[in-house]
């Protein structure tokens, strides 16, 4: 999986979509923070605590990112993961500016590596 995945980052030819896909993914960053850390990480407290909340909202993150980039298994398991990791920001902050600026830099940076493969 991660060899297709340096393989795409490899073919130009698909630069332009995969670039677009991750430039596009910084202006979405705030509402899929609030989406599922503010919105479903809150609701799903009540009925699974807080580490259930937290894992629920991660595998649903991940898998949305099944079809992004990185596709399949490997993108659902970096999503998830940094859903994870988003969630606990959310807990210990109180808040969803955290996440929310964590996920844009995360984005951005994803951009930028992406947007590297043009040269």
């Amino acid at each position: 999986m991660l060899r297709t995945t340096l393989a795409e980052l490899a073919d130009h030819s698909r630069c332009p979509v995969v670039s677009g896909q991750a430039s596009s993914g910084v202006s979405r960053s705030g509402p899929a923070s609030e989406g599922w850390r503010g919105i479903l990480q809150d609701r799903l407290v009540p009925l699974f605590g807080v580490g259930g909340a937290i894992v629920l909202q991660a595998a649903s993150f991940g898998l949305q990112h099944a079809w992004g980039f990185p596709r399949g298994p490997v993108g659902v398991v970096l999503a998830g993961g940094w859903a994870v990791m988003l969630g606990l920001l959310r807990r210990h902050s109180g808040g969803l500016l955290s996440p929310i600026l964590a996920h844009v830099v995360a984005d951005a940076t994803i951009a930028v590596l992406v947007l590297g493969c043009l040269r």
